[in-house]
Formats: C-alpha cells, sequence, structure tokens
C-alpha cells in the first residue's frame, strides 16, 4: 500500500481524505495534542484494522472525536449537566470527557466496555476532514502501539508508511501531548489522565473532583474504563529509567552511572550543564512545562538515534502541568523510577 501524503491547508485533499475514511480506509490526522490514526467510529471493520496496524492491545479503547457538541448526543445515553460548562470552556480543544455508551456504537471501539470517551479537536484541518467524513471518527495516536506519540507527519509516516491510506500533514502540533480524560460517567468526576488541562483548572469547575491514581490500582477491576491507562506508553527502544531527586542530586547519579555503560540524561535546557561531557536530549526548561510537553515526544524519538544503552531522566516536581510530565515519563519508563533515599 502507497500512503498519501496531503496537505492541511488544501481544501480538496481534505475532502478526498474524508471520503478515504467514510469508505472504511486509515487517514492520520493532525490535531492540537498530537496525530491521531482517524477511522470511522461506526464502522467495525475500520476499528479492527486500527488495532491490527497499531498493535495495540485489544482491551485498550479508542477516543472518539467529532466536530461539534451536537455529534456526541447520539453517540451517548445521557448528557450529564455538568458537561455543558466543561464543553464551554474547553470545546474544541484537548478534553477527552467519558459518557455511557448508546447502541450505535460497536463495542470494538469502546473495547467491550459500557462508556466511550469523546473529544472535539482544535485543530481545524481534524475538524474539517470530519465534516468531510460525515461520521465521528475514532482516533488514537497514529504510532506504533507502546511507542512515542507523534506529533508531525514525519512522526507518522516513520511508524506507519505503508500501512495505511494517507496521512493529513498539518504540521507541528501545538500542545504535544495527548488529551486530559475526564470521566463524567459517575456520579463523582475523575480525572482519569492528565494532559492539556491542569487539574487545577479543571476545579475551579468540579470543585470536588477525584483523581484516579495508577500506582494504587493493583487489579484488574480497579483500572478505569480510559485509553492509555492499561498499557506502556511512549517508551523509546533504549532500557529507561527515571530518577527523583532535586537536580543535583539526580544529575550526581546520572554521571556516575555514566562511567560504566554509555548513558544518555534526558533533562531541561537549563539543567543540561549538570550533565557535562554526558549525552543529552532536551525538552523544554523547568519553568517551560507547556513548552516541555510540546518538545518531550520528539525528544524520546531521538533518543533511538543516540549511541547510548541507558536512558535517564530526573522526574519534574510539583507545578503547572508537571503531573502530565510526570504521567508521560513514567509511562515511558513503565514505572521505573528510582528514588534517592537522600532526597527524602
Amino acid at each position: 500500500m502507497k500512503t498519501i501524503l496531503f496537505d492541511a491547508e488544501r481544501a480538496s485533499t481534505l475532502k478526498m481524505a474524508g471520503k478515504i475514511l467514510n469508505a472504511g480506509g486509515l487517514v492520520a490526522m493532525p490535531t492540537e495534542t498530537v496525530y491521531g490514526l482517524a477511522a470511522n467510529a461506526l464502522d467495525d471493520r475500520a476499528i479492527e484494522r486500527v488495532f491490527r496496524v497499531k498493535g495495540r492491545p485489544q482491551d485498550n479503547p479508542l477516543i472518539v472525536h467529532v466536530g461539534k457538541f451536537d455529534e456526541i448526543v447520539p453517540l451517548v445515553k445521557k448528557i450529564p449537566d455538568i458537561t455543558h460548562k466543561l464543553i464551554e470552556q474547553y470545546w474544541p480543544g484537548p478534553l477527552t470527557l467519558i459518557f455511557k455508551k448508546s447502541d450505535l456504537l460497536g463495542m470494538r471501539v469502546t473495547a467491550g466496555l459500557g462508556t466511550v470517551a469523546i473529544r472535539c479537536p482544535a485543530h481545524p484541518a481534524a475538524r474539517r476532514l470530519i465534516e468531510n467524513a460525515g461520521c465521528p471518527v475514532a482516533a488514537p495516536s497514529a504510532n506504533l502501539s507502546g511507542r512515542p506519540s507523534p506529533t508531525t507527519a514525519q512522526h507518522v509516516l516513520n511508524d506507519l508508511d505503508g500501512r495505511i491510506e494517507a496521512v493529513v500533514d498539518g504540521g507541528s502540533c501545538e500542545i504535544g501531548v495527548e488529551s486530559s480524560i475526564l470521566d463524567i460517567s459517575r456520579e463523582t468526576p475523575v480525572l482519569l489522565r492528565p494532559g492539556g488541562i491542569s487539574e487545577d483548572d479543571l476545579r475551579l469547575f468540579i470543585p470536588g473532583l477525584s483523581v484516579y491514581e495508577q500506582r494504587s490500582a493493583s487489579k484488574d477491576e480497579d483500572m478505569p474504563a480510559s485509553p492509555g491507562i492499561r498499557h506502556r506508553h511512549y517508551a523509546p527502544r533504549v532500557p529507561f529509567a527515571l530518577v527523583e531527586a532535586t537536580p543535583e542530586k539526580a544529575a550526581s547519579f546520572i554521571r556516575q552511572k555514566a562511567k560504566f555503560t554509555p548513558v544518555g540524561a534526558l533533562c531541561f535546557r537549563d539543567e543540561s550543564v549538570l550533565y557535562d561531557g554526558m549525552i543529552t536530549i532536551e525538552y523544554g526548561k523547568s519553568n517551560e512545562p507547556e513548552v516541555s510537553c510540546r518538545e518531550l515526544f520528539e525528544a524520546l524519538r531521538t533518543v533511538d538515534k543516540l549511541p547510548i544503552k541507558q536512558l535517564y531522566a530526573r522526574l519534574p516536581e510539583g507545578g503547572k502541568l508537571a503531573a502530565t510530565l510526570r504521567d508521560r515519563l513514567s509511562r515511558a519508563a513503565a514505572g521505573h523510577i528510582l528514588s534517592l533515599e537522600d532526597n527524602r
């Protein structure tokens, strides 16, 4: 199969991409978060292809994307009162909401769950593509399962060229990490995954917001009904571990490890001086969380091109979007976090 590269600025190519989706094909589309692998959400065969092409585990549900609020009505059983306030503030944008699903959606797209995750992307090309397709689209990240999410069309091609019908090139993603996922299908809303919208921002609208803690869930039945929770994600191919410590102590520990094996340090630009003489991969500054989020996946993809056998990174402290960075880094390292005893 030859993968076609479409220009997001051309209306004619977006119409062609929409026809591909409507006919059951797969099209990678730009969003403000990451590139998504779009398929007709009402077509079980197309959904099965998404799982197969990505190598995605069958129990990992997909996020359904719509072009406007009205399009969620036939997809869900009930629209909770809080929905309108959240949508007015954050849609279109990087907020995914979980509802009880209607019978219109098959069980493949929700991985057998009775709930569905839905969002409205802010990227204009994504919304035009959905409009042209004439259907809601399911769109997980457009990468091979487990790899860093794609934030450019080239990242998509690196993973999926020849496996899908088309890629719509909309440039680099503005936010660079996936959406925040908020479950409003239960009595008390639960933030299942931090993303482009912080926990503090959501608490302005939901003072009693609960936050899911992955480390506390030990059994399958404790796992929430959310995409991107059960499995390792974003991982470079080299072993990756996180260090929980101050910048200086973390750098000292990592430099010591570099004496025995080729080591790389994933770090903020303002902390790179602490790794003098080592291979560093930088992503933003410690006081620029938005930039760090935008550059994280590009940095993780760069790692595999370097002559190292081990990657380390310091786990960021508190602050706006720090939870998002910690979440993505922890998943990329498969939870391998080294807490230095003298840092307590």
